[in-house]
């Protein structure tokens, strides 16, 4: 896409969120329209994927969601009964707001993000 707001919650493999991230990155420098991406992914802070989030020029902001504080609906929700859509997070969740200067200007990030 060259213009929007998105949403990116990959696979919790290290290499695709790598991938990810390189991707949203020649994105958002390509765009001269409005774009803004909002990344959720595990907090494993020693993988390159969530290091190279937290340094990207495009972060707008970012903040942990502890791992008891929330759920996540399971991807295979099509295969389970309704009573275990929800499951427990494993891992703290890292939100990350990657945006171009048109996109932060559209969607700006409130300092009670950070």
């Amino acid at each position: 896409p060259t213009t929007g707001s998105f949403e990116a919650n990959p696979p919790f493999v290290p290499e695709v969120m790598l991938r990810m991230v390189a991707h949203i990155d020649e994105l958002l420098a390509r765009s001269s329209e409005p774009l803004s991406f909002t990344v959720l992914v595990p907090n494993w802070t020693s993988v390159a994927a969530i290091q190279q989030l937290e340094e990207s020029k495009w972060k707008q902001g970012s903040f942990v969601i502890k791992a008891g504080d929330h759920t996540f609906c399971d991807g295979a929700q099509h295969q389970h009964n309704t009573s275990e859509r929800f499951r427990p997070s494993s891992f703290d969740t890292l939100v990350v707001i990657l945006q171009n200067q048109r996109g932060s200007a559209t969607w700006p990030v409130g300092d009670d993000l950070t």
